[in-house]
């Protein structure tokens, strides 16, 4: 009676076997004639049945069945992973067929083939939804669950390298090092910088490398604050592409963000050899000068009221010795103020002579025809300060229009720049309060009172 009841169960569970292959079948057959939802049901159930989901077969129509849907407009959104879905089948097939002997499902090679830009777009999409929504607290969360599955997918394609020995996935314009720098970019939108590290390092050690995959590690290392980190990939990056020019824009960052001017000014200098008219490296080493000279404006009103001082001192001070020493002192004084102002020359006229060199690149640069505006406007306030601290002599009123026609013109030159830069933003702020204040230091009042009224 018992080996009776084996024999029953034997039979049963052959007749379940056969009927998950007939399911495989009936979903081929269904897929011939375009009934794409009932071929889609069939090969579902074999892929749930413990003899059938893992059988070669199974996972070749389940790859013909959902590389179908994403061709058919009725079914590819309300599947919207169909791609993903049919990329691992195929994978699953061909794995399993390697496993055998002889291959027996050599078709399936080409048919991965046809899943992975399916599979590569829904994945892009998902990522780009779920960067939108990481800016909403109420959305953040979904944007993150969203770029993971856009990760997961990319992981699927991923595999599919392992299964193209002829990198037709290059030709198809999917270069394994876009996978992974697109999942290193989807680390670093959620947080994880470790392994986003990780994934540029992964490339840079393939030998696949491309710019980006050393600019946007060092940027995001500026951005942590470890701008030596930044500079260590910086300079590995420029042994492999030394003209690239975001490298070196990177470079001159860290240099900035770490203050060796310097440096940072003999790099751009290098860059410019081999760049002469890029705007954005004269602009970038004009204003280092501009903010040196500046520097050197506020040492110069340190040392000119010490020398103002040191001349009250000595009108007080009787005993002839002590006022010999002030002389000494103030004598030296005027020799530090004679070289802080060829200094700040010097500076200003290379900080201008490289903004107007970058203007002749790109004439449409606001910041750079402000700065020059500045830069004219700034450079006669030390002579504004030397005219404060003339001595009450004979040569006062002569020394001092001497210096009030020099400074007039500074600001005449001043004015030509800022009214430029207000051609381009006519209602930015700072703009128009420097031409307030550019018209009130020529004597034009009513101008002045018309900058100052346009500012309300």
């Amino acid at each position: 009676m018992k080996k009776g009841m084996m024999m029953v169960v034997a039979l049963v569970a052959a007749l379940g076997v056969q009927a998950q292959k007939f399911n495989i079948e009936s979903a081929i057959i269904e897929l011939q004639r375009g009934s794409i939802t009932e071929a889609k049901e069939y090969i579902d159930q074999a892929a749930t049945h413990e003899s059938t989901s893992d059988h070669v077969k199974m996972w070749l129509v389940r790859g013909d069945v959902y590389l179908a849907i994403t061709a058919d407009p009725t079914q590819k959104d309300i599947y919207p992973n169909a791609g993903v879905i049919a990329l691992q089948s195929y994978i699953n097939c061909i794995k399993k067929d390697k496993e055998a002997k002889r291959r027996s499902y050599t078709e399936a090679d080409d048919r991965m083939l046809s899943a992975v830009a399916p599979a590569y777009n829904y994945a892009l999409v998902l990522f780009q939804e779920g960067s939108a929504m990481l800016d909403n607290e109420e959305t953040k969360e979904e944007g993150k669950k969203r770029i993971g599955m856009a990760v997961d997918a990319w992981n699927v394609v991923l595999g599919a390298y392992d299964h193209d020995p002829t990198n037709q996935m290059a030709v198809m314009n999917l270069p394994k090092v876009n996978i992974l720098q697109l999942m290193a970019d989807a680390a670093i939108k959620v947080g994880d910088y470790e392994r986003a590290f990780k994934l540029f390092d992964d490339v840079i050690a393939g030998g696949n490398a491309v710019p980006y995959v050393y600019t946007r590690p060092a940027l995001l290392h500026m951005e942590l604050g470890d701008t030596a980190k930044a500079l260590e990939v910086i300079e590995k990056g420029k042994l492999a592409f030394p003209d690239d020019k975001d490298l070196t824009t990177l470079q001159l960052m860290v240099y900035q963000a770490q203050g060796k001017e310097d440096l940072l000014t003999d790099k751009i200098t290098e860059a410019l050899e081999s760049d002469p008219g890029n705007p954005v490296l004269l602009s970038n080493r004009g204003s280092i000068y501009d903010k040196r000279a500046r520097v050197a404006v506020e040492d110069l009103k340190k040392e000119l009221a010490i020398t103002y001082k040191l001349r009250n001192d000595i009108k007080k001070e009787k005993d002839a010795k002590k006022k010999a020493d002030l002389q000494n002192q103030m004598k030296a004084s005027i020799g530090k103020t004679n070289e802080l102002l060829t200094k700040i020359n010097r500076l200003d006229s290379l900080a201008i002579a490289d903004y107007k060199l970058s203007l002749e690149a790109d004439d449409s640069q606001f910041e750079v025809i402000f700065n020059l505006g500045a830069i004219y406007f700034n450079g006669a306030l030390p002579l504004v300060e030397q005219a404060n601290n003339l001595p009450s002599d004979a040569n006062f009123d002569k020394e001092y229009a001497k210096l009030k026609a020099q400074w007039t013109v500074m600001y005449e030159d001043a004015l030509v720049w800022f009214l430029k830069a207000e051609e381009i933003k006519a209602d930015d702020d700072l703009v128009l309060m420097s031409l307030q204040q550019t018209y009130a230091q020529l004597g034009n009042e009513e101008k002045s009172m018309e900058y100052r009224n346009k500012r309300k």
